[in-house]
């Protein structure tokens, strides 16, 4: 299922504020931006702090506009993260379901969402009509799924582990 609450989130600018001076070796461009002296490159001894500013990427009105075509801020009252076990759906993060851990494989919608013919996402518009899901428990009885949208979690050795 999609990952957006149904309640509007409300961003707030991130405060960093562990190290507040400049290290050796590093510039600061901005108050409160430090950036490596080293032509943008970095080592793990330096930090970048940020306070009070919001960070953008450049074409910030172009993905903005992508994601505003896609109708589905503030849309979808259920989402989680799923890893799927040998016998189980495990939901690691779960938002719209209060009390629920875990769900039967045999009786998981995510767990075909694992399968190679679904290479990005698996997307069912309603559930009612799809004769593999329509008998299943979430769908006739309590929370009633209508829909179903789900991309695999991939390792970067192509294992699925589970769902977003």
């Amino acid at each position: 299922m999609g990952c957006i609450s149904s309640k509007p989130a409300v961003l707030e600018a991130p405060v960093i504020a562990e190290k507040a001076a400049a290290s050796p070796g590093v510039e600061v461009e901005k108050p409160g931006v430090e950036v490596p002296a080293s032509g943008g490159r970095e080592d793990s001894s330096q930090l970048l702090v940020v306070l009070n500013e919001v960070i953008l990427p450049e074409d910030e009105d172009v993905r903005w506009e992508s994601l505003n075509s896609y109708n589905i801020l503030d849309t979808v009252p259920i989402s989680m993260i799923t890893f799927v076990d040998k016998d189980r759906v495990w939901l690691k993060s779960v938002q719209g379901l209060s009390g629920f851990t875990e769900v039967d494989r045999r009786c998981s919608i995510c767990a075909w969402a694992l399968l190679s013919r679904h290479p990005e996402a698996l997307v069912i518009p309603d559930l009612r009509l799809d004769i593999r899901f329509k008998d299943y428990p979430i769908v006739t009885g309590w929370p009633h799924a209508r829909s179903y949208a789900a991309a695999p979690l991939v390792t970067s050795g192509g294992q699925r582990l589970g769902t977003l």
